[in-house]
């Protein structure tokens, strides 16, 4: 069928709808307008189209399918208020698709961030974030990120990804690298060498929290990462440290547009680690103590057995992580909830030389040594606790001095 004739369908099912209201919290910002749902009835949708399209038409287009005699709407388009993400080419003032929670119409096998740099407005934006694309987990948290401006797409599908849609994405597995597909047999934006980061929170509610789909494709990045050997190193994992929230969720309150735009900018150039990790799961490590022990158990092995550097990347992210959130967060709520301005501010520095403090503990500093790939015959020096011991001593006299307006 004439890609014209698509385009036009999806175009009148564009029309049928309105921008997709932004959650409560983030509705200073407006609405983007190609994060859409529909306004009116499916069943008046239905009718409108055959009032306007053959119905051979509708189905070659996947828009609908038939069922027994009758000819319907697509599953993804038969509910009130369906919600969908458009794409547009920058020459083309008609849809491309339409990306929703579940699939794409027209009907595709890929998932969305497959095409994703084919809608021209986010391709402009992955330039300016050094080719970058982020893949949400609802429309809400797209429609948030395409407000600000940020390159994003829907992480449909890659949940569900099979043999043929990884080689597609990573190329074939290590060990079969010879006659690797290329040219129109791989993903578009694997042909623009451009990094997927998987928002692995809710922007919505500005909270750290891990969806059932996205601990289906970490695992399933891992297994072929790891099992199989592809090469997942353009596929990235965001989840924001709970400062990085603290500040995001102030510049929200103060409605500042452009200050939530670049918090969020920083987390993503800040926030991130390799997809191919092991997703947190229950009866995983679970506090900073557990995972503190585990770093210093992998390197002690890192001393006999090279290859450790992923691993202790995640792990030491995912440490310094727990640490801002069992430690340093509650200082600072702490300090946010303190009436007394001194105290407050007082607070707020140990919370500064806590953190400095476990950056230059033996543990962190010994962790960064190996993921560097630094050779253990050059004698590192970590037991030097001079710099500890005045940080120590400051967080005691700052304490002591809190203690004392108490």
């Amino acid at each position: 069928m004439d890609d014209l004739v698509i385009n036009s369908i999806l175009q009148f099912v564009f029309d049928h709808s309105v921008p997709l209201p932004l959650p409560e919290y983030w509705e200073f910002l407006g609405a983007d307008s190609s994060v859409r749902r529909l306004t009116c009835d499916p069943a008046d949708l239905r009718e409108a189209l055959h009032g306007q399209f053959d119905a051979a038409t509708l189905i070659q287009s996947g828009v609908c399918v038939r069922v027994g005699e009758n000819v319907d709407l697509h599953p993804l388009l038969n509910r009130p208020r369906a919600q969908f993400a458009a794409s547009f080419d920058e020459n083309v003032d008609l849809p491309l698709e339409l990306v929703m929670a579940n699939g794409v119409l027209p009907v595709s096998q890929e998932p969305a961030v497959f095409r994703a740099l084919s809608d021209s407005t986010t391709k402009s934006a992955s330039i300016s974030l050094r080719k970058k694309v982020v893949a949400a987990f609802s429309l809400s948290d797209l429609a948030v990120l395409r407000t600000l401006g940020i390159p994003a797409t829907l992480a449909a599908g890659l949940a569900s990804m099979k043999g043929p849609q990884l080689r597609l994405l990573f190329g074939r597995p290590a060990e079969i690298r010879s006659g690797e597909p290329g040219g129109k047999q791989r993903a578009d934006i694997a042909r623009n060498p451009t990094q997927i980061i998987l928002a692995c929170w809710n922007l919505s509610s500005i909270r750290n929290e891990v969806s059932e789909e996205m601990v289906s494709i970490r695992r399933l990045i891992y297994r072929a990462d790891s099992v199989l050997g592809f090469d997942t190193d353009l596929m990235f994992a965001w989840q924001p440290a709970s400062s990085d929230l603290n500040e995001i969720r102030t510049a929200v309150d103060l409605q500042d547009k452009d200050l939530v735009r670049r918090f969020l900018r920083q987390s993503i150039a800040d926030s991130v680690c390799p997809a191919a990790a092991p997703p947190t799961v229950s009866g995983a490590p679970g506090n900073y103590a557990e995972v503190r022990h585990e770093i210093t158990t992998d390197l002690r092995r890192a001393e006999l057995v090279r290859g450790q550097e992923r691993a202790l990347t995640v792990k030491l992210d995912r440490l310094n992580l727990l640490h801002d959130q069992e430690f340093i967060q509650r200082i600072r709520d702490a300090a946010t909830s303190d009436r007394d301005p001194l105290r407050s501010a007082l607070l707020i520095n140990i919370a500064e030389l806590m953190t400095r403090c476990h950056a230059e503990s033996r543990v962190v500093r010994e962790a960064r040594w190996v993921i560097e790939g630094r050779r253990r015959d050059r004698q590192p020096d970590f037991d030097d606790a001079r710099t500890l011991q005045l940080l120590v001593g400051q967080i005691l006299q700052v304490y002591r001095e809190f203690s004392r307006r108490c």
